[in-house]
């Protein structure tokens, strides 16, 4: 079996495997494969980001066929390799960052011998850390078409609340959101006969 990789500008790989033909002993098939290398996506902390915890963890989306990535990241443009070779979608090992500093990162996909390296995204970081969770879920009042759900608030710092609604306790939606200190929300116009689940972030700038 041979993985041959081939570098180009648009990330084009080949993957050859060599089969044994039962039919003759003189002769090779080979089965191949061609693919191509994506690049990564929807960083988070989205682009231009401000007021970003400084406790972050950046993270994307995986690059299609892509095994692993070098992570760049530093506060000068463009940035310095922070991390060689890690599998995971998120910087490995990233410390408490700086407050009020704009940050740079990069991640470059990476499959054998072929590279495709992303964009190069910016967030500034703010004066704290992400709000710790909520706690205590409760049901404080129920008519026939509305909960009142409380909670209870466990950090200092948080900019709000954001609250999520699900039918099935598996895919959650964001419905609604509350300002900072507040622990309890209203939900209106709901269904009779339908159990729901909800979920309580408390989050700073764009981070939960």
């Amino acid at each position: 079996m041979a993985d041959v990789g081939i570098d180009d500008a648009g990330g084009f790989g080949i993957d050859i495997t060599e089969l044994n033909n039962p039919f003759s002993s003189n002769m090779t098939n080979y089965a191949v494969e061609f693919f191509t290398l994506g690049s990564v996506d929807n960083p988070n902390p989205s682009n231009g980001a401000v007021n970003v915890p400084t406790n972050v963890i950046p993270n994307w989306t995986a690059a299609p066929s892509a095994t692993h990535y070098d992570v760049y990241l530093g506060t000068v443009n463009p940035p310095p390799l922070f991390n060689s070779n890690q599998t995971v979608t998120y910087i490995v090992g990233i410390p408490t960052l700086p407050a009020n500093t704009q940050h740079w990162w990069q991640v470059v996909a990476k499959a054998g011998a072929q590279t495709n390296a992303g964009p190069i995204w910016s967030f500034t970081t703010g004066s704290g850390v992400s709000p710790n969770a909520p706690s205590q879920g409760v049901v404080l009042n129920s008519l026939h078409n509305q909960l009142q759900i409380g909670w209870q608030d466990n950090s200092n710092n948080e900019d709000g609340f954001n609250i999520y609604r699900s039918t099935d306790g598996i895919v959650f939606s964001l419905i609604g959101n509350v300002a900072a200190n507040t622990t309890s929300y209203t939900d209106l116009n709901l269904n009779p006969n339908t159990r729901y689940w909800y979920r309580i972030y408390s989050y700073v700038g764009l981070i939960e």
